[in-house]
């Protein structure tokens, strides 16, 4: 259970849960190492063990150091046994241990411009060509209500838009599970992202346990018309043809839209849509500048300002201060219900602060997914090469803390859920955009507190009722009898957490009221009563 506490501003709880090494090499994975001798791969291990603990600010923050150790101890052993390449996805399993994003090994790519990769520089070329991870002539995006092809060579073109419902003996969500173990992810939803890139890799598929057949895969596909199909497909050799989804529709969201600069705007009589896809400064056009102009088109239009990071993955975070001047310097704008950010998985590292920043010191209301890092991360990763084989290693350096002391979230919860799904994506909709740009919930700040805290998201409930209370001026005050009628609402539904919540919230801001220690008390002891029970 995962309550606020009795005094003021302190969280108890937990929501951190260690990560398990989970292995599936299977019978393609027990030949011995052909390329790199068991040597050369132990001292890459040895290196590899070494860079964490030395480089890293807290490495056993969690995984426990004893079971770190002795994943390195059990892979050591195995690895006479192990080919090169499900040694490779081993110590990435080693490293996935850290559950820190910034912290990964690249998985060497025959085709790395086709990969998801978060850093902001290339990798290093491997020793040995013949490392390098081949690729299915498909990519795969995991979406609301399933895995899609998004993209794929010409041979294989009309595969785009179909859901993939199973891979060789694995149904797609199977698969999709058994690469949380080398994910590099701090959250379900860049876990997720992750999957997607590693399913079209046959290494990888061979590792966790996917039958070939004569070289290739069993794919079972269900078209947008609701027609399945089994496909067999093979490895490629080349990328000519490749063709997204966005080539291959009519209408694309205009988040994925290639070609544009590290931010750009464009404006209707409703909304002014910001999409910053890097934290950057352009000298010819500064951020600053870029976003005083965004927000006075917003004023004079009486428009929403809607401001999307869905595809930023960082930058320097020194230029967030310009984004969030620009927004303070407006009352109009700063305000419940007319500012917007869109956040989703690839919103990573400095965008992450950005949203930290903007949760904490403006009215912004987010709308789509969960961020893919968590607020409270490390980062500026020292990257470097393994000595044998070459691999590309990034390993966090510092330590930056959240906004909220001792914040335990693994990502920042959207106010306003709209998740992406298969028709949504390939018709050409958006819903996150739409949710923000016809938000018609409430605009302020007792509306937002209980709408948040029927989401469970206490966080954001916390925030907005600590805005509340610091910056009456920002938001119309609330009553006691406010608070009380939200927490007896709550208990009714026996919606124990919500009402601690409400009461707690109210305590904090009317501390003498009778009515408000009354229902925080009954909540508390029906939420003692339930963890007594098992159910909390």
């Amino acid at each position: 259970m995962f309550r606020l506490s009795n005094r003021p501003g302190l969280w108890l709880g937990s929501l951190f849960a260690a990560l398990v090494l989970m292995s599936f090499a299977g019978a393609a994975a027990t030949a011995q190492p052909t390329i790199l001798t068991a040597d050369a791969w132990r001292e890459d291990l040895q290196e590899l063990d070494r860079r964490i603990r030395d480089t890293h600010p807290r490495p056993f923050l969690y995984v426990s150091e004893a079971d770190y150790a002795a994943a390195v101890a059990e892979l050591d052993r195995d690895i006479g046994s192990l080919n090169d390449a499900a040694v490779i996805v081993r110590l990435a399993e080693i490293v996935n241990l850290i559950s820190d994003g910034h912290t990964r090994l690249a998985f060497p790519r025959q085709f790395p411009e086709l990969g998801l990769e978060f850093g902001h520089s290339s990798n290093a070329d491997v020793a040995d060509k013949r490392l390098e991870f081949g690729s299915l002539p498909i990519a795969l995006t995991i979406l609301e209500d399933g895995v899609f092809v998004t993209a794929a060579d010409a041979a294989h073109a009309d595969m785009i838009g179909a859901r993939v419902l199973s891979i060789g003996g694995l149904t797609a969500d199977e698969a999709r599970d058994r690469t949380a173990s080398f994910a590099f992810a701090e959250n379900d939803g860049a876990r997720d992202l992750k999957a997607g890139d590693r399913l079209v890799l046959p290494d990888v598929l061979d590792f966790i346990g996917v039958e070939r057949r004569d070289g290739g895969f069993d794919i079972r596909i269900s078209k947008p018309d609701g027609a399945a199909e089994s496909r067999w497909i093979s490895p490629m050799s080349d990328i000519q043809g490749w063709t997204t989804f966005v080539d291959r529709f009519e209408s694309a969201p205009r988040h994925l839209r290639e070609g544009q600069p590290a931010y750009w705007s464009e404006s209707d009589a409703d909304v002014v849509y910001v999409r910053i896809d890097e934290i950057t400064n352009d000298a010819e056009r500064p951020l600053a500048a870029f976003m005083h102009d965004a927000v006075v088109d917003a004023e004079s239009r009486d428009a929403k300002l809607v401001i999307d990071v869905r595809r930023n993955t960082g930058g320097s975070g020194d230029y967030n201060r310009a984004i969030l001047l620009a927004i303070l310097q407006s009352d109009e704008i700063n305000a419940y219900g007319r500012l917007f950010v869109l956040t989703g998985p690839m919103t990573f590292s400095a965008a992450q602060f950005l949203v930290n920043d903007l949760q904490t010191y403006t009215r912004a209301l987010f709308a789509g997914a969960p961020t893919g890092a968590r607020p409270d991360h490390f980062g500026d990763s020292k990257k470097g090469q393994l000595p044998n084989s070459g691999l590309t290693l990034r390993v966090s350096q510092f330590h930056w803390s959240g906004n909220v002391f001792d914040d335990p979230r693994d990502a920042t919860n959207p106010h306003v859920p709209a998740p992406m799904g298969g028709a949504a994506l390939f018709g050409g909709d958006d819903p996150p955009f739409a949710a923000a740009a016809g938000f018609d919930g409430p605009s302020t700040a007792i509306g937002l507190i209980e709408r948040q805290l029927e989401l469970g998201h206490l966080f954001n409930s916390f925030l907005i009722a600590f805005a509340e209370r610091t910056s009456p001026d920002q938001s119309p005050e609330s009553s006691p009898e406010d608070f009380v009628s939200m927490g007896a609402r709550f208990m009714d539904e026996e919606n124990w957490e919500a009402a601690y919540g409400a009461y707690w919230f109210g305590r904090s801001r009317f501390p003498d009221h009778d009515a408000i220690a009354a229902g925080f008390s009954e909540a508390v002891a029906r939420l003692d009563a339930l963890e007594a029970e098992g159910g909390g």
